[in-house]
């Protein structure tokens, strides 16, 4: 196969539209384990100062599939950027991306091609980067590349590292129209303090939220609110309330629920209830389980509306419960021995179902509804 060569002088013209090129250092430098007073990156324009602050590298390079070692210059361009004592200055590094001719030889001259262009900082992160795609031209004297593939438009890439000294955690909190967290994200990184901002959040597409950092100040955790919009710290709302818990379904009780011990469970909300009975000696209950004819009083009695066919008791520890007949309308209503323990008493009914079972999340959490 012949190889075709075109020494042609390519060189990039890469530009980056930047309004505000002076990064703003308040939120970046802070002690550790001292909150900053604000974050401002709440826009693409200040996020955008905040990566060229970092830029340290370029590269640039022309690359096809059929591309073939360049024997006269580089196919690449890979250099350090040292800023000088005025600081960044984004001239000087767009003139390193076009500071010679870059050559693209191939074996195949249809073949696609691109020109690659950006930006990193030390660590190797692509603060800005962009590339074209586009074929050799035949103009019947020979290939050339076309020149509107050599202009490159860098474009800020989508996570830029921020330095946050001492911060352990940053956590993102992302609202919709209406207030409401619509998403919840915990930022890349942390060694260091250095954190990687996914660009969305600056952007005008994100609405607002929050922006949580946390770090330890010995044992205790300390964490600092802002605005994610305005980088001001925002109040919070701390409340505090014990919960009433109850497990769906069961009816605990100790030692029996009313005078000498013995056990009363009147079956209202329609549930098949599991019983859990515990006994802190040996004691003689009766067992009373019933649905009770609408309209019942405590004081007054009540009228059972259908009680249970058996029982099925099981002590705690044992594999196999034991089951017995229950016929109170025949028999009274029953009384057992139970020795010092807790047993788990399962009515078994004719006809009370109860509602369809609900099983809670795999994650655990969950309630009815």
């Amino acid at each position: 196969m012949k190889i075709i060569k075109y020494a042609v002088a390519v060189i990039l013209a890469a530009f980056v539209s930047v309004q505000c090129i002076r990064a703003e250092t308040t939120a970046i430098q802070v002690p550790a384990v001292t909150m900053p007073e604000s974050l401002q990156i709440g826009s693409i324009e200040v996020l955008r100062g905040y990566a060229l602050e970092q830029s340290t590298q370029v590269y640039a390079s022309l690359w096809s599939q059929s591309s073939v070692p360049a024997s006269t210059y580089s196919n690449y361009i890979w250099e350090q950027y040292v800023r000088d004592d005025s600081g960044t200055d984004p001239k000087k590094i767009l003139a390193i991306l076009s500071s010679r001719p870059l050559v693209l030889e191939v074996a195949n001259a249809v073949d696609w091609c691109w020109a690659y262009a950006g930006i990193q900082n030390n660590d190797g992160d692509t603060l800005f980067s962009a590339y074209n795609s586009f074929k050799l031209t035949n103009d019947g004297g020979g290939y050339f590349i076309p020149n509107d593939a050599l202009k490159v438009s860098l474009q800020m890439n989508s996570q830029i590292p921020i330095y946050l000294p001492g911060v352990t955690s940053v956590r993102v909190l992302e609202r919709d129209q209406n207030g409401n967290i619509i998403r919840d994200t915990y930022l890349e990184g942390g060694a260091d303090g250095k954190f990687y901002w996914p660009s969305y959040f600056s952007s005008d597409q994100c609405l607002g939220g929050e922006v949580i950092l946390s770090t330890w100040n010995g044992s205790n955790p300390v964490s600092t609110v802002y605005n994610l919009k305005t980088g001001l710290p925002t109040g919070t709302t701390k409340t505090a309330a014990a919960l009433d818990v109850g497990i769906d379904g069961v009816v605990a009780v100790r030692n029996g629920n009313l005078l000498y011990g013995n056990i009363y469970v009147l079956v209202t909300n329609g549930v098949p209830p599991t019983i859990v009975a515990t006994f802190d000696y040996d004691a003689d209950s009766q067992i009373v389980i019933a649905v009770p004819e609408p309209g019942f009083d405590w004081g007054h009695g009540f009228t059972p509306k259908e009680t249970p066919i058996q029982l099925s008791i099981r002590a705690e520890g044992q594999a196999v419960p034991a089951l017995l007949d229950y016929d109170p309308a025949s028999w009274g209503y029953p009384i057992l021995h139970f020795k010092k323990g807790t047993y788990y008493i399962v009515p078994i009914w004719k006809n009370l179902k109860g509602p369809q079972q609900y099983y809670p999340p795999y994650n655990g959490g969950g309630g009815k509804g």
